[in-house]
């Protein structure tokens, strides 16, 4: 069993587009799980990820919202699986499980 990313903020601003100048389409709070599906860096060290949200969000934000956030303010996902795109998108998570 893999346990997905989890906003580890209040208030998190989702993005239209990766990096700062990215329209804001609304917020994410703590708690709320999402599934990583791309990923981009923005600025010299910055990483993006294209979030989508896996419940309703207490800002409003329905489940299936996709949009794009800061990776620094999700936790690592936990993967049972090396190939577990999750992992391989957050910069390889942490893993529990067998590594084929």
């Amino acid at each position: 069993m893999n346990t997905p990313p989890v906003v580890q903020v209040d208030g998190l601003r989702v993005r239209a587009a990766p990096g700062l100048d990215g329209t804001i389409t609304g917020q994410l709070y703590a708690g709320d799980p999402v599934e990583i599906t791309a990923v981009a860096k923005a600025g010299s060290y910055q990483q993006w990820d294209q979030v989508t949200l896996l419940r309703d969000s207490a800002g409003g934000l329905p489940a299936g919202y996709t949009g794009w956030v800061s990776q620094a303010y999700l936790s690592a996902p936990v993967c049972g699986y090396a190939k577990d795109v999750q992992c391989a998108y957050y910069g390889e998570g942490q893993y529990w499980g067998p590594s084929s």
